[in-house]
C-alpha cells in the first residue's frame, strides 16, 4: 500500500488555485539561515529494532522559542490547527487523540502521559497510545525541553511501530514536524509547503 494511504496524511492541502501558490519561492530552509527546517538527509528519523521485532522512531527538532511556548504548539487547538489540522487532542491523561486523514483513514489515542512545560519545569511530554486500523497499537511520545540557548530541543518517539509501516509511518512524522517549524517560523501556508516536499522526503528515506 502507498504512503498516500498509509501514513498519516493529516492537513495535506488539495491542489492550490491558480496563481495561489509561488512554486518559485524557495522553501524555508533556503530562505533563512536560521530556519527551523533543515534539509531531510540532516534530519531524518532514526528506526531501530526492538526485541520483539517491532520498530521505534525517533526524530528531533530544534524549535527557536522557549518551551512553554512549544508546548502550546502541541497542545493548544487554535495552534495545532496551523500545522496539524483535522486533528483532535485533549491533552490530560484518559483524554482522547484522533487523527483523521480522509479517506475513512483515522487514527486514534489515548493520552497515557500529560507533563505540561511550565516556567517553574520547562520539560514536558505527552504520551498518547496510537491505534490504526489493521496493525498493533504503539505508543507516540511528545517532549519538550530547554535546549541551553533559549530555544526548544523537541522530541518525538513512537515506540512499537509494526515493521511494515515505519519507514512510512517516520516519513508522516517528518513532514508533520517540518509544517510545526514552518508554523513556528510564520509560514501561513505551512502544511502545504511541508507537505509539498513528500516526494523529496520519500527520496531520503529510499521509499
Amino acid at each position: 500500500m502507498g504512503l498516500r494511504r498509509r501514513v498519516p496524511a493529516c492537513g495535506r492541502p488539495g491542489d492550490s488555485p491558480a496563481g495561489h501558490h509561488d512554486e518559485h519561492r524557495a522553501p524555508a530552509w533556503r530562505r533563512a539561515e536560521d530556519s527551523t527546517v533543515t534539509r531531510p538527509d540532516d534530519d531524518r528519523a532514526t528506526l531501530s529494532n526492538d526485541e520483539d521485532g517491532r520498530v521505534r522512531i525517533e526524530l528531533r527538532r530544534t524549535l527557536p522559542i522557549g518551551p512553554v511556548d512549544a508546548w502550546t504548539w502541541l497542545t493548544d487547538a487554535d495552534r495545532l490547527a496551523e500545522w496539524l489540522p483535522d486533528c483532535r487532542l485533549d491533552p490530560r491523561v484518559g483524554g482522547s487523540i484522533r487523527f483523521d486523514f480522509g479517506e475513512d483513514l483515522v487514527a486514534t489515542g489515548t493520552v497515557l502521559v500529560a507533563e505540561p512545560a511550565t516556567d517553574d519545569a520547562p520539560d514536558g511530554r505527552y504520551a498518547h497510545t496510537w491505534q490504526w486500523e489493521g496493525i498493533d497499537d504503539s505508543v507516540v511520545t511528545w517532549s519538550v525541553s530547554p535546549d541551553g540557548t533559549g530555544a526548544t530541543a523537541l522530541g518525538l518517539v513512537h515506540d512499537g511501530a509494526d515493521a511494515d509501516a515505519a519507514t512510512e509511518f517516520a516519513i508522516g512524522w517528518h513532514v508533520m514536524l517540518d509544517a510545526l517549524a514552518l508554523a513556528v517560523d510564520g509560514e501561513d501556508d505551512a502544511v502545504e509547503r511541508a507537505w509539498d516536499r513528500l516526494d523529496e522526503i520519500s527520496d531520503a528515506y529510499g521509499s
